[in-house]
């Protein structure tokens, strides 16, 4: 065996070690995952010049990444070393020299950047960009389960900024995925919390791996017709764009934009949208259907509508059904992330606060629609409450006195009480208290006159307001009067505003009566016949109704509605008349 066959012989059996080595011990630590693999004892630390290698990152078909330090700058760095079976491919050789001039021509934070080259007798090798922890996507989703929803806004946006860019400078990733998306994170542990993750001071996402980018002129670094062995290395057959694997030719950024939301898919769900067993099944449903919306398993809430659109657009299996460009991309996903990266406006504070918004909306509707129910109700109840009042009131069981010398009909269900000549004086059980009213109508079946008092309650000798009502021959009269009645104290008065019991039929006499504390206030329809004013001395927070002497063959009562003060001022007001004939209060000695 010629020497450099031996060479190429040890490292691939060093590699082979790595390889097996960091397998292993993922393995036996269970699901836990960690961020580096210790350097095996075979493998030496110089294998790279110019590089002291310490521990083992990831390793693939395609090489093994090894965190190192340069030792000439005195500085972390990742080592991306191919496998040195295709050391000699010329193919991959040139890919990676491909891959280390495109990563050296951009700088952005979102892309992790390239120092050099290295080819040497154990290989080739790029020195790249060290991202702190060196966690990517499918590391994270494994360890902490499917990202929350703001923080893959806050992951899209970001890679999306970087392919715009690179775009920009001419470049087409081609191999967007959740391995390649590398999350900061210091410290030689895995993070508790996405939470932990994100909000570190010096976090950071960058988008890694241009080994397959092509340029935007459509022409490859490497030719790859009848390049079979190149061939598994176009990109990554979950997540790339079905134009990809049937009419490479055809790729553009609108593909990159495609793998993005195939990787959003992931992070959201823990699984990727086209999960096949075999590549052409994965390719088949490529072809015929956009990326579905993304449903987290449960117990994690659903997606927003407005990043599911998003996502189900930029999974568009028709290139032309995508976001044309990053330009068209960017303004939808900066909406969408802004209230997690941005200072706090109404715009962003309703996005950021949307589902708690649209929940206080619906409460809120629910709580309307049960004020406008209750209102509705209470407006209900209140045209009602008359009518409830007149049939408790009407009825002879509310009444006191000689309730066998009265009668009792019904007209159209409404209860009337019925007197004559024979009819002994009866008194409303209910006593009026300060601000009632007393709304009663009586009409005459025939000539006659009839007397009704309001006094002191339970004192029917201590009279405030004498009504006389009388039935003539040209109509009726209606006179107001007390016992203690001076002319010399006659004055004017103001009558407050009460409400308006109006009654269709113009042949009754419709009379109102207001007890306040001091006075008694007569109406005989809209027309005030005065206030009753009588002396405050003893009990007179009360007052009663009581019908005493009827003089008449017959004479109905009806509408007879004992209304509470404070019902009263919330039904229709007219404002009366001013000036009233007073009738001052009563004296003992007099």
């Amino acid at each position: 065996m010629i020497a450099g066959e031996n060479t190429l012989f040890q490292n691939q059996k060093r590699f082979q070690r790595a390889k097996n080595f960091a397998k292993a011990l993922k393995a036996g630590g269970g699901n836990a995952w960690h961020p580096f693999t210790p350097l095996p004892d075979d493998i030496p630390a110089d294998l790279v010049p110019g590089c002291t290698l310490q521990a083992v990152i990831g390793t693939g078909g395609m090489g093994a990444v090894y965190l190192a330090r340069q030792d000439a700058l005195d500085r972390l760095v990742a080592v991306k070393l191919l496998n040195p079976s295709l050391a000699s491919n010329p193919t991959f050789m040139a890919r990676l020299q491909q891959e280390a001039q495109i990563m050296a021509t951009l700088t952005h934070p979102n892309l992790v950047g390239c120092h050099d080259i290295i080819v040497s007798r154990n290989g080739a090798c790029l020195l790249m960009e060290y991202i702190p922890g060196h966690m990517n996507g499918r590391n994270l989703v494994k360890l902490l389960g499917p990202m929350p929803e703001r923080y893959v806004t806050m992951v899209m946006l970001e890679v999306a900024k970087g392919l715009a860019y690179a775009y920009e400078k001419g470049f087409t990733h081609r191999d967007v995925k959740p391995d390649n998306i590398l999350f900061a994170f210091q410290g030689n542990r895995p993070p508790n919390s996405y939470q932990e993750l994100f909000e570190a001071p010096d976090a950071r996402v960058a988008l890694c791996d241009f080994g397959i980018a092509s340029t935007n002129d459509q022409r490859d670094f490497v030719n790859e017709e009848n390049d079979d062995a190149a061939r598994p290395a176009l990109g990554s057959p979950l997540y790339m764009a079905p134009e990809q694997a049937i009419m490479p030719e055809e790729v553009d950024c609108r593909s990159d934009i495609y793998s993005l939301g195939a990787t959003a898919y992931f992070l959201l769900t823990g699984q990727p949208p086209f999960p096949g067993k075999t590549m052409e099944e994965v390719l088949e449903q490529k072809t015929q259907q956009n990326i579905p919306l993304p449903v987290p398993p449960p117990p994690f809430p659903p997606v927003e509508p407005e990043l599911a659109k998003v996502i189900f657009r930029m999974g568009a299996c028709r290139q032309d059904e995508r976001f044309a460009d990053y330009h068209a991309l960017l303004p939808k996903l900066q909406e969408i992330a802004a209230p997690y990266t941005s200072t706090l406006t109404f715009r962003t504070f309703t996005l950021h606060y949307r589902r708690f918004l649209k929940r206080a909306l619906l409460v809120a509707a629910a709580l309307a629609l049960l004020m406008i129910g209750g209102l509705y109700g209470y407006t209900w109840w209140m045209e009602h409450y008359e009518d409830r009042q007149i049939a408790a009131t009407v009825n002879l069981a509310n009444w006191n006195g000689a309730l066998s010398t009265w009668g009792q009909q019904f007209d159209g269900g409404t209860p009337i009480l019925v007197g004559s000549s024979n009819a002994g004086p009866i008194t409303l059980k209910a006593p009026l208290q300060n601000g009632d009213f007393l709304r009663l109508a009586l009409s005459f079946q025939g000539i006659g006159s009839v007397i009704l008092h309001v006094h002191e309650a339970g004192k029917p000798e201590n009279i405030y307001a004498r009504i006389t009502c009388h039935r003539q021959m040209e109509g009726n009269v209606v006179r107001l009067d007390s016992p203690n009645f001076r002319k010399a104290d006659l004055q004017l008065t103001e009558v407050p505003t009460t409400p308006l019991l109006p009654d269709a039929t113009n042949t009754w006499i419709h009379l109102r009566i207001q007890f306040n504390n001091g006075n008694c206030i007569v109406w005989d329809r809209e027309t005030p016949l005065g206030i009753c004013h009588f002396s405050t001395d003893g009990n007179t927070s009360k007052a009663q109704f009581t019908i005493t002497k009827i003089h008449c063959n017959k004479l109905l009562f009806s509408n007879i509605a004992h209304i509470n003060a404070k019902y009263a001022s919330r039904m229709h007001n007219e404002d009366a008349p001013q000036g009233l004939p007073v009738f001052p209060p009563s004296h003992p000695e007099d």
